[in-house]
């Protein structure tokens, strides 16, 4: 009777699993810093806005192929298959980052979801107008899970802004004010969620 490598295979398949995940969180930091909820079935799921607007977004399928000859099975070391993950991974990235980047256009495009800046720099005023439009998500610690995607051109000019803000008392304390009403409005919208589901 042969041996049963089951033990031995489910592992080497997690620890391969585990390898393509790592190498997506690497190439696409931006939508694994966020929220995930695992769907069991459907082929759409509904985003809903807090002003009640609902977006239906159907689900996107992300394919990878590697080829790895048969002849090439004798002498493959866990190097090898590890290159074959990362590659897989790679190519699950690089369509994960395309649907991503597609939907936050499609969802910065449609009205009343985007500050057009025009020529000018971004004021303070903007940046509050633009985070009163964005539902505050924050996780079990209480700290803010939203993200941004600016250029890189955008980043010294928002940290020039940030600290005209945080010198400025009356800025300081009406984003301080919205900080605190976003928080409260995450708590309501959690204890409404849990109360019904």
């Amino acid at each position: 009777m042969l041996p049963n490598w089951s033990e031995s295979k489910s592992a080497m398949n997690a620890a391969i699993e585990m390898r393509m995940q790592e190498e997506r969180a690497k190439r696409t930091p931006v939508p694994h810093q966020n929220n995930t909820h695992i769907l069991h079935e459907g082929h759409e799921f509904n985003i809903k806005y807090p002003d009640g607007r609902v977006d239906v977004v159907p689900l996107q399928s992300a394919e990878a192929f590697q080829n790895f000859p048969i002849s090439e099975m004798d002498e493959a070391t866990i190097e090898d298959l590890y290159r074959i993950a990362d590659n897989i991974g790679e190519q699950l990235a690089k369509q994960q980052s395309e649907h991503f980047y597609q939907e936050v256009t499609k969802a910065s495009d449609s009205p009343g979801s985007s500050i057009v800046l025009g020529k000018g720099e971004p004021t303070p005023q903007m940046i509050y107008e633009m985070l009163e439009k964005i539902p505050g998500e924050y996780d079990s610690e209480g700290r803010p899970l939203t993200s941004f995607v600016i250029g890189p051109h955008m980043t010294e000019m928002i940290k020039d802004l940030e600290r005209e803000i945080e010198s400025s008392p009356e800025w300081k304390a009406k984003f301080d004010e919205l900080e605190s009403r976003k928080r409260q409005e995450f708590r309501d919208r959690e204890a409404a969620r849990k109360l019904v589901g």
